[in-house]
């Protein structure tokens, strides 16, 4: 085995082991060691990801021409005034920048991309078998009782109190199957990582 193959081999087993030890409530300096090493270096991978999305969509196409970019540079430059105390509230106008752009594209996209085609799949009822039927059925009533659980303007009393009601069952599912789920992929990894560990010291 050769020096690199020692390395690429043994120091993920001692962080997974040191990150391991969180585990058993064990709070020491192996353990914050760990920590720093991974949050220091998911940072710094995100810099230099960061980096290169700067040279690729902005510096890139200004020296090609493309001055339609100068902005986004000037408005990201104007964040960095926020290490500034007295000029501080010059960065204000770089997150404006960055925050209204993003909710703008986010909310277009979730609208047409997520909201639009679950209300036209909960809409279109009838399918081609019997069990298709039953499951737009299902969804059907499942899209109006939790859209009833966020109507405000009236009491939730009588049918309207059924299916807020029923709608809030429906939204406690669906989150707790999204909670297991994370759950599982949670475990997962970590039986994964073990299963590294003990195929590094030829266990199995």
């Amino acid at each position: 085995m050769t020096p690199v193959d020692l390395i690429t081999t043994w120091v993920p087993v001692i962080m997974i082991l040191l990150a391991l030890t969180f585990a058993l409530g064990i709070d020491w300096p192996g353990w914050r060691w760990a920590e720093t090493v991974v949050v220091g270096g998911g940072i710094g991978n995100i810099f230099v990801q960061n980096m290169m999305n700067v040279n690729r969509l902005a510096l890139t196409p200004i020296q090609a021409g493309n001055l339609l970019m100068v902005p986004s540079i000037i408005f990201g430059l104007l964040v960095f005034f926020r290490l500034s105390p007295k000029y501080g509230w010059i960065s204000r106008y770089g997150f404006l920048w960055a925050i209204s752009a993003g909710v703008g594209l986010s909310v277009g996209a979730v609208f047409q991309g997520n909201i639009m085609p679950n209300v036209a799949k909960a809409i279109d009822i009838p399918a081609t078998d019997m069990l298709g039927t039953l499951n737009n059925l299902i969804g059907f009533i499942i899209f109006v009782t939790v859209l009833s659980y966020f109507i405000f303007s009236r009491p939730h009393t009588g049918v309207l109190g059924v299916s807020a009601r029923t709608g809030r069952l429906f939204m406690m599912m669906g989150l707790g199957v999204a909670f297991a789920v994370l759950i599982s992929q949670y475990y997962y990894v970590s039986l994964e990582r073990i299963w590294f560990v003990l195929r590094s010291f030829g266990i199995i």
